[in-house]
């Protein structure tokens, strides 16, 4: 699901990377310890957002900045 350069990026920085730089429909925590797992939806252009949906609840959704860290490296 995550390319190789993505993976890479996670091991340097503990496991966090850019929203950006993940596909769309990629599953991510916004902290390691979290149990809210989140899916990256589309890009708002006039709010320069991500919407990301909560995978448990589709009726919550948070929009998020592309440069902020996203947790990826956990087992769902």
């Amino acid at each position: 699901m995550y390319t190789d350069k993505i993976l890479d990026m996670a091991d340097l920085n503990n496991g966090f990377v850019p929203l950006k730089e993940l596909a769309n429909g990629a599953m991510f925590k916004r902290k390691p310890a979290s149990n809210t797992v989140f899916t990256k939806g589309d890009y708002w252009r006039p709010d320069k957002v991500y919407g990301c949906q909560d995978y448990e609840d589709v009726g919550r959704e948070v929009f998020l900045k592309g440069a902020t860290k996203v947790y990826i490296n956990f087992e769902y």
